[in-house]
């Protein structure tokens, strides 16, 4: 298994199979077959920094972007009101158990908002924590803290990581002790480590880290900003999709008829395999 594998040198990986890949190439492929237009987001730069699909974003407009179009998501990045790839990082990993079971979630949300200042129990925390408001959301930031408030080298530190995000409850006691114990030794007042330490443990429950964050954030940039500027192209390879549910069909009917666009019963003369992009609607 896994496990065998690790130690024997084997790098893992994980295959994920995601719908919302077919829906992005169709969109891609429709806005090149309506509009003779090449979308390449492989090579974006500056197409990230537009405020206008944050903006979009930040008023609920989620529906069909990846990861954020649940209830949670969507309460997520309306809260954070994003304004780039970091922040719907963020508001994806604040949904994951770890940061939520650990009360962080709301500390982060205060903080950002200017409702609390940034708060670093130890003058140390804020290099490693600045960019989350003091907020611990990464496994990197754990293996960070552990170097810098315990001293630990960064296999010990990834240690720590592996522990946590790979749920080895087990090994958590015997890893709190150590922690502790060598976080005074580095100078850190024992009551800063301790508390410290009860929100690391609570990050394995599930946390992620930063690369699969930013990874699943690139994916939701993606849906979002093809669904704000070709809503009917998007619209037509969402409902093509041939897993979607009768629910969803009824939920994009009706963001279809927000964006203006009608969906048309099928049609003999202009209906094909799935749902179809007219001059009158979508059939």
């Amino acid at each position: 298994d896994k496990d065998v594998l690790e130690k024997l040198g084997y790098v893992k990986f994980d295959f994920l199979n995601l719908r919302n890949l077919d829906t992005i190439q169709d969109t891609i492929d429709l806005i090149k077959e309506r509009h003779n237009l090449t979308v390449n987001v492989n090579r974006w730069r500056d197409e990230y920094r537009d405020q206008a699909v944050y903006e979009s974003l930040s008023q609920g407009w989620t529906l069909g972007c990846f990861q954020i179009e649940t209830n949670l998501g969507t309460r997520m990045i309306k809260t954070v009101q994003p304004t780039s790839l970091a922040d719907v990082a963020d508001s994806i990993t604040m949904g994951r158990p770890g940061p939520m079971r650990a009360g962080l979630v709301d500390i982060y949300v205060k903080r950002r908002t200017g409702k609390e200042k940034a708060k670093y129990a130890d003058p140390r925390m804020e290099a490693v924590l600045s960019k989350t408001f003091g907020v611990m959301l990464y496994q990197e930031d754990i293996m960070a803290l552990c170097m810098v408030l315990a001293g630990y080298d960064s296999n010990e530190a990834d240690e720590v990581r592996s522990i946590l995000g790979k749920k080895k409850v087990e090994k958590i006691p015997a890893a709190g002790k150590k922690f502790l114990e060598r976080s005074v030794a580095n100078g850190t007042n024992e009551l800063v480590a301790t508390a410290l330490w009860e929100q690391m443990a609570e990050f394995s429950r599930y946390s992620f880290n930063r690369a699969h964050a930013f990874s699943y954030a690139v994916l939701s940039y993606w849906t979002a900003w093809l669904k704000y500027y070709y809503p009917l192209e998007f619209l037509v390879a969402r409902l093509s999709d041939p897993e979607i549910d009768a629910e969803d069909v009824g939920k994009f009917i009706a963001e279809g008829r927000r964006t203006g666009h009608k969906v048309l019963p099928p049609d003999i003369n202009e209906s094909k395999e799935g749902f179809t992009a007219t001059a009158s609607g979508v059939v």
